[in-house]
């Protein structure tokens, strides 16, 4: 049966808060929110017949899927008693099939929840939802961090070498998870060939060079940073990154004219005034 848990606990925050008006300042009462909270988990409820804590406690994997889905599908707040009893539980299986359903919200919770409990199982079924044009960029990203996260796996190394082979259209995320797989010649012919494709995003294809840690890379990053005209901020980029590969520049370079040094001097020395 679908409660209004959330609910519940405002009415018994605000009658707390008229009960004990003047004791608390605002910084104290954010702080009592949370032990609020975790007491209003063991307290009996009528509309319950338990505490919270034991009435999701006592549900099967299969009631506490369906009932995360009914708060998503009715737009009722959904209660972390809730969430942390399908953590609890590993309700792994049972959240797995709700990564096909077309809500994204519900897609949203299933993969924090997943990633709660530590679940490798829908890893591959990730790289499909990255494919999802309908899909925010919160979730991809965050999608992206537990692909990144998992990246030892040899399996989720040769998936994002394939998907990137295939569909250039979220390379933007295959190239994060790649940059921090094991050593394979082929991941780094893709990060050099990014770095020399993308000279308008120096800095963000450096970073990934260096945080591949491969210095044979060291050549074209010096290549790059010797380039006439290069900006202020790819220059500190590259030097970030060649030096990150155990490589120095020590060459003294003049960005007088150059629009971002103006600005960050110029910023810098308001600081310094104020």
């Amino acid at each position: 049966m679908l409660i209004d848990i959330d609910s519940l606990f405002e009415k018994y925050v605000k009658k707390f808060m008229k009960e004990n008006a003047g004791k608390y300042n605002e910084e104290q009462w954010e702080g009592k929110m949370v032990e609020l909270y975790e007491a209003f988990g063991n307290i009996p409820l009528t509309q319950l017949g338990t505490t919270p804590i034991e009435y999701y406690k006592n549900m099967t994997g299969v009631e506490l899927k369906e009932l995360l889905n009914q708060h998503i599908e009715k737009k009722v707040s959904v209660p972390d008693f809730l969430c942390d009893a399908i953590v609890n539980k590993k309700c792994e299986d049972e959240l797995i099939s709700l990564l096909k359903n077309n809500n994204e919200e519900l897609k949203a919770y299933t993969v924090n929840l997943l990633n709660d409990m530590g679940s490798v199982k829908p890893l591959s079924m990730y790289f499909d939802l990255l494919k999802d044009n309908n899909l925010n960029a919160d979730l991809k990203e965050l999608i992206t961090e537990i692909l990144t996260d998992n990246c030892e796996v040899e399996s989720i190394k040769e998936r994002a070498i394939t998907e990137y082979s295939k569909y250039p259209q979220i390379k933007e995320y295959l190239i994060e998870i790649l940059s921090r797989c094991k050593k394979d010649d082929r991941i780094y012919k893709i990060l050099i060939e990014e770095f020399i494709k993308n000279p308008e995003n120096i800095p963000l294809y450096a970073s990934y060079i260096s945080v591949y840690g491969d210095e044979r890379a060291l050549p074209i990053l010096f290549e790059e940073i010797e380039r006439e005209g290069v900006s202020y901020i790819d220059f500190q980029e590259l030097k970030f990154a060649i030096e990150a590969l155990g490589g120095e520049y020590e060459k003294e370079r003049n960005f007088s004219n150059d629009i971002y040094y103006k600005k960050i001097k110029q910023e810098d020395l308001n600081n310094e005034m104020n």
